[in-house]
């Protein structure tokens, strides 16, 4: 227990067989903490995704006064050393900002205790007031984030003039080569740039392993005469019948030079291939050529999301 600003409050981490948790977890989910069937129902399908894609949520940490928790935060830890926070709608009133900020400031302290290398927060563009708290607790603006969907009935682009790339799919023998290929994609990126060097590339392609249901074979490496031109990671989504973007992206000295319209290509031949409804993605807002490319496919936007960050101290 950590003590705060006067006895009757207390942050406490709460450990997995805390019997407290499952009211801070409501907490989180409708900023009440008394038991509620709809609300322990989507608790427990978040638990549910937890143990499906190997994530961990035993970071949970909250508010006492009495006895009781008003407050809550929690990480939920993916493979990458990487965790998503999510908090309670009593952390974004006006009442205890301040207590809120150390609430978010103690999770920190604990991820980086456990080696959590970055947090991630999603915020909709609207919520400024959720804004303004990761702010004061040393979270920072990475990107606003675009998200897109394209239906296979879509129009494909014609394949004309387009690089004939050598495709390599993901092994565990070839599994440097993408490392490589990975970090010849992120010279002066403009997806998501506020990333770089906040992990190592092993700790990314991890991420990226556990997004969606993971198919090795839904990862191509491409090269151009021997050369990492470029990345394409696809994956299913658990709850959709539609393939992910998980991340594409192509190594600088090949920009504009028609790579990324073919990967293109090759993730409609997957779509077609595997019989799914269509295709989604994310992508930063400034990132203007992929916003292009995105739009010439015939994605349309489907809604949008603010990410802030916080990384680990080196």
């Amino acid at each position: 227990m950590m003590n705060a600003s006067d006895d009757s409050e207390a942050i406490r981490v709460l450990s997995s067989d805390c019997p407290m948790r499952e009211q801070a977890l409501r907490l989180i989910f409708s900023g009440e903490p008394h038991a509620d069937s709809g609300v322990d129902q989507r608790i427990r399908a978040m638990a549910d995704i937890v143990a499906a894609q190997g994530m961990n949520s035993d970071l949970l940490v909250a508010t006492f006064r009495a006895g009781q928790p008003t407050e809550a935060c929690l990480a939920i830890e993916s493979p990458g050393r990487s965790a998503i926070v999510y908090v309670g709608p009593v952390c974004t009133t006006a009442a205890g900002p301040k207590f809120s900020v150390r609430l978010l400031r103690e999770l920190q302290n604990q991820a980086w205790q456990r080696d959590i290398a970055l947090l991630q927060a999603m915020v909709s563009p609207d919520e400024t007031h959720l804004e303004r708290l990761f702010a004061e607790a040393g979270f920072r603006f990475l990107a606003e984030l675009i998200y897109l969907d394209r239906v296979r009935e879509m129009p494909v682009p014609s394949p004309r003039n387009l690089p004939q790339l050598e495709l390599i799919t993901y092994s565990q023998r070839h599994h440097d080569l993408f490392l490589c290929g990975l970090e010849q994609t992120y010279t002066e990126t403009l997806d998501c740039a506020g990333l770089s060097g906040a992990r190592r590339t092993e700790d990314v392609l991890a991420s990226h392993r556990a997004t969606g249901r993971h198919d090795p074979s839904l990862w191509f490496l491409a090269r151009i005469a021997g050369e990492p031109a470029g990345v394409l990671l696809l994956s299913p989504l658990r709850n959709r019948n539609v393939l992910e973007i998980v991340y594409i992206g192509v190594a600088h000295r090949f920009r504009r030079r028609g790579v990324g319209r073919a990967l293109m290509h090759k993730c409609s031949d997957e779509t077609r291939a595997r019989n799914v409804d269509g295709v989604t993605v994310a992508v930063d807002s400034v990132n203007t050529p992929a916003r292009m490319l995105y739009r010439n496919w015939g994605f349309a936007e489907s809604g949008r999301r603010r990410a802030w960050i916080a990384v680990r101290p080196s």
